[in-house]
């Protein structure tokens, strides 16, 4: 037989199989190794199937997209929106993952506070459990695009929590639109502004030329009479 990168094949065997050594070192000699072996024409089979598992594995579950996680004391926590990517003036929400040592840690609503920022501005969430146990969600509608910022404080158990992250940001609705690009909220917005400053200099203008009208007027009438008499 010949070894070639810790594979060994049987090139003398009626049916060539290929062996690997599975264990920490892959030396023959270590008793904690084991010596795997299959036939030539089955490993195409064995490895569609492991990729067809990891493959499975990776569907079953949910990415946690810049999700940010740190570790208060004995707990794992992990901040992020509730639906990524995150659009502007659609219905999301930051949730709260507590777990210790993986096991979910439930109760926490009423001890830990939320607060989303956004250019000096603070709104303060309404932290409840959701269905998922040790998970919980504080419900907002981000109305402009750009970086949030949230912050996590209160007690976990025995712990004090206090903690700024900066979830995903928030991008603009025209990011998925298609096939045209609609405007945002923000941006209707700016246009009627923009609409009711055009209005009213036209108004501002419409008076001053009307009162410049009567005060001509008023002028040559004046003036009028003032020769007539």
């Amino acid at each position: 037989m010949r070894v070639w990168r810790g594979r060994i094949i049987h090139l003398h065997s009626m049916r060539p199989e290929i062996c690997v050594w599975v264990g920490d070192d892959g030396s023959s000699d270590s008793r904690s190794n084991m010596l795997a072996c299959k036939p030539l024409q089955e490993w195409p089979r064995f490895i569609a199937a492991i990729a067809m598992a990891l493959i499975f594995s990776c569907l079953s579950v949910r990415p946690l997209l810049a999700h940010v996680s740190f570790e208060s004391g004995p707990y794992d926590v992990v901040v992020g929106w509730s639906n990524e990517p995150v659009i502007v003036a659609e219905r999301n929400g930051i949730t709260v993952s507590v777990t210790e040592e993986g096991v979910p840690v439930l109760g926490l609503a009423t001890s830990l506070e939320i607060e989303i920022r956004y250019a000096g501005r603070t709104f303060l969430g309404n932290l409840a459990p959701t269905d998922l146990p040790g998970v919980y969600e504080a419900e907002v509608y981000p109305t402009v695009q750009g970086q949030y910022e949230v912050k996590l404080t209160g007690t976990i158990g025995d712990t004090k929590v206090y903690r700024i992250v900066e979830p995903e940001e928030v991008l603009p609705g025209k990011v998925l639109q298609f096939p045209e690009a609609q405007p945002s909220p923000r941006e209707l917005q700016l246009s009627i502004n923009d609409l009711d400053e055009r209005v009213r200099k036209s108004y501002m203008l419409a008076a001053a030329s009307a009162i410049l009208g009567l005060l001509a007027v008023g002028g040559l009438v004046f003036t009028y009479v003032r020769r007539q008499s």
